[in-house]
């Protein structure tokens, strides 16, 4: 029984549940003992939910907490050099965090009569926006470094070499998984970009070569990471 409850845990999580769960027992009495054991698992899946969002706000409020000291202390200087400093804390879902928190307090600024929050933000609004731009800037680092590396194995015109360079930076980042999936991304749209059929211009036959070794090359050293990217990358 625990194998299917967990195969439809989406369905149990899903807001609709409640109303399906009613209606079945409204359609047959009989259905009750089962939709009690559904009932069940999904108060257990949202408290666990709960726990984990609650867990990963702490988290995340710690890391502005870090980033803030370090702006008070230093300007804004500081604040760069913190988020360069606490990289690793600004992952997808701090970014994610950030993000639904601006929009969670510019809204609540509009409902107490603020016409444009971003020109009168209040003082977390302010926060949360200066840590979004540094959390950004940060991240904007990785992304140049990946095209850099993509642009570097993509100049090679051996084999071998360009296997190797690829190799070598996703052993870098095999550590970070963060940091391989947003990797795999670049890759994904640098091929989606070039390899575009609607696309006016048509790459070289060499590069076309060169990045479809570049797929298969990602795709055999990270599998997982790579067909997760999605695009070009999964085909």
């Amino acid at each position: 029984p625990q194998l299917i409850l967990d195969a439809y845990r989406d369905v149990l999580l899903d807001d609709a549940f409640p109303l399906l769960a009613r209606k079945a027992v409204t359609d047959d009495v009989e259905n009750s003992e089962a939709v009690e054991i559904l009932n069940k698992e999904a108060l257990k899946l949202a408290t666990q939910l709960a726990e984990i969002a609650a867990a990963a706000e702490k988290q995340h409020l710690e890391t502005i907490r870090l980033l803030c000291e370090a702006a008070r202390d230093r300007g804004d200087a500081g604040l760069r050099q913190a988020a360069q400093t606490h990289r690793a804390r600004l992952d997808d879902d701090f970014v994610a965090y950030i993000k639904h928190s601006v929009a969670v307090e510019a809204s609540s600024l509009r409902q107490r009569g603020v016409s444009d929050p971003s020109r009168e933000p209040s003082e977390w609004l302010a926060v949360l926006d200066a840590v979004r731009k540094a959390t950004i800037a940060e991240r904007g680092k990785d992304v140049r470094a990946d095209v850099e590396i993509v642009e570097s194995i993509l100049a090679l015109n051996n084999a071998d070499a360009r296997k190797e360079l690829l190799r070598l930076h996703v052993e870098r980042l095999s550590r970070q998984p963060g940091r391989m999936r947003a990797f795999s991304s670049v890759v994904a749209n640098i091929c989606d970009n070039l390899l575009d059929e609607d696309a006016e211009t048509r790459p070289p036959p060499e590069l076309v070569e060169k990045l479809g070794d570049l797929r298969s090359g990602l795709m055999a050293l990270a599998p997982a990471v790579a067909d997760s990217a999605g695009g070009w990358m999964a085909e």
